[in-house]
C-alpha cells in the first residue's frame, strides 16, 4: 500500500495545468513537497500498523494481545539450565557449592546442584533463548583455589 513520495509529487504535479512552472524550486512545487512528504509518511505508518494487527505479523505487546482475544496467553521467558564440569589438578571432580557463580561471554551461570555422575547443573542468569548459546570455558566470578577447569557442557533445558 506504500506510496512513495516521488509518486505522490508526480500525480499532485499531474494535476497542475503545464502553462505553470512546476518545476523543483518553483513556488507550487515547494508548496505541494511538505504534503507529499507527509503523506508518504502516513501511508508508511498505516502499514505499519496493518503488520502490528494480524498475528503472523504481530510482534511483542501487539501479538500479546492478539493472542489474549483468542484466550491464548504468553509463556514467560524461561532460563536455560546446562551440566557443566569442574575439574581439579588431578582431573578429579572439584567440589562446588550450590550457588556459585560463573561466566562465559556476557552471560553468567548459577549452580543448581550437582547429579549423581559428578557433572553439576547450571542456570543462565538470562531469561530467553539466547541463554542457549554458548557451551565452553566458564570463568568462576570468585576465587576456588585448586579449581583446574570449569567446563559448560551440555544444554539441559532450552530457554
Amino acid at each position: 500500500m506504500a506510496v512513495s513520495y516521488e509518486e505522490l509529487m508526480e500525480k499532485k504535479l499531474d494535476r497542475i495545468d503545464d502553462r505553470r512552472d512546476k518545476r523543483q524550486g518553483s513556488l507550487i512545487y515547494d508548496a505541494l513537497a511538505p504534503n507529499a512528504a507527509e503523506t508518504a509518511q502516513f501511508y508508511a505508518d498505516l502499514d505499519l500498523l496493518a503488520d502490528r494487527t494480524f498475528a503472523d505479523t504481530a510482534v511483542g505487546e501487539d501479538l500479546t494481545r492478539r493472542a489474549a482475544e483468542r484466550g491464548m496467553l504468553r509463556k514467560g521467558a524461561v532460563k536455560a539450565t546446562f551440566y557443566g564440569r569442574f575439574l581439579d589438578a588431578d582431573g578429579a571432580v572439584y567440589p562446588v557449592e550450590n550457588g556459585t557463580r560463573f561466566a562465559l561471554e556476557e552471560y553468567k551461570y548459577i549452580i543448581l546442584g550437582r547429579e549423581a555422575d559428578g557433572r553439576y547443573i547450571l542456570e543462565c542468569e538470562t531469561e530467553g533463548a539466547c541463554g542457549n548459546v554458548y557451551l565452553g570455558e566458564l570463568l568462576p566470578l570468585e576465587t576456588m583455589p585448586d579449581l583446574a577447569k570449569a567446563t559448560l557442557e551440555e544444554l539441559r533445558t532450552d530457554g
